[in-house]
């Protein structure tokens, strides 16, 4: 198996869809985790109603509701707006953190899509911000599950900029294509070891493979480029200009459409808030539950004291 150095990277696709939603999701989670889920879900209409009229964005019906693209570079420069939503359902202390780490998460993502080569300033920059991202997160929101584009983000990417000075300059397709082949070769290489299914997938992709295949993808065929102005937008009013995309919300279809779609996305992502902080609490009082599992009786012999054996086993 050979894949690209290159094409192993942090992907900054997934690493800004992945890290925008994790934030927006812990500023819900502490809503609930403090006045309930009456309190979440009118603070995740409201924040629904911010993203949609102020900072004008949408996310999108897929990678669970994220914001993708330009939408994903908009709410974290438009950060302020998303803790004034939630300003009035937060404590101080929270608000606090939260205004935090949208700062820093700001002043990072736009070293993650950047294709040219980074100034050393802004790598050391960057490395400094992400490794200093998840503990005070843990700290102010202790139910955070660190994902792994988190984790990526905090760890794998500044040492890949520090070797190859560029995120956004590596894509993701050689990636994405290897991650595909395994999920479809997975039942059929199963073994009684990790390296025993590794052998397996080997064998099997050695006599799948045709003679000539690589000679057959090197046929000389290349796209065409497009005519020089073909693609340019020439009307103040074209579609494709930036400031004409929300025009289509103007509408009264438009709007109606918009504010379902964002109302549903409000209750999904209240509805996942609820579902991550029960769990914690769940697992935490499971904790508490096993601290306590040996009772007085157990701990105290006939005579009055403690039973050495009970006390090695706390100790």
């Amino acid at each position: 198996m050979a894949v690209y150095p290159e094409e192993i990277a942090v992907i900054p696709l997934h690493a800004t869809l992945g890290g925008t939603l994790t934030v927006i999701d812990l500023g819900l989670e502490a809503v609930y985790e403090a006045k309930g889920a009456a309190a979440c879900i009118e603070a995740a209409e409201s924040l629904g109603r911010t993203l949609l009229e102020d900072i004008r964005v949408s996310p999108v019906p897929y990678h669970g509701g994220a914001l993708e693209g330009r939408a994903c570079h908009r709410t974290s420069a438009k950060y302020p707006l998303i803790c004034d939503a939630l300003a009035p359902y937060l404590a101080v202390d929270k608000l606090a953190s939260l205004r935090a780490v949208w700062t820093d998460r700001a002043a990072i993502v736009g070293t993650l899509n950047t294709a040219s080569d980074v100034p050393l300033a802004d790598i050391e920059s960057f490395t400094r911000l992400a490794r200093g991202l998840v503990p005070p997160l843990r700290s102010a929101f202790p139910w955070l599950n660190v994902t792994l584009k988190l984790h990526a983000i905090a760890h794998h990417a500044p040492a890949f900029l520090w070797r190859f000075g560029s995120l956004g300059a590596y894509g993701d397709q050689a990636l994405e294509a290897w991650h595909g082949f395994f999920n479809f070769a997975q039942a059929r290489c199963s073994a009684d070891s990790f390296l025993g299914a590794c052998k397996r997938l080997m064998e099997q992709a050695a006599l799948q493979r045709q003679p000539g295949a690589t000679s057959a993808l090197e046929n000389g065929q290349r796209r065409k480029p497009a005519k020089a102005g073909a693609r340019l937008a020439n009307r103040p009013d074209d579609g494709r200009l930036r400031g004409n995309k929300d025009a289509q919300r103007h509408t009264v279809g438009g709007a109606t459409r918009a504010d379902d779609d964002m109302r549903r996305w409000a209750q999904k992502r209240a509805g996942k808030a609820k579902r991550r902080v029960d769990a914690f609490t769940a697992q935490d009082e499971e904790r508490h539950d096993s601290d306590d599992e040996y009772s007085d009786s157990e701990l105290v012999g006939q005579g009055g004291d403690m039973d050495p054996v009970a006390a090695l086993v706390i100790a």
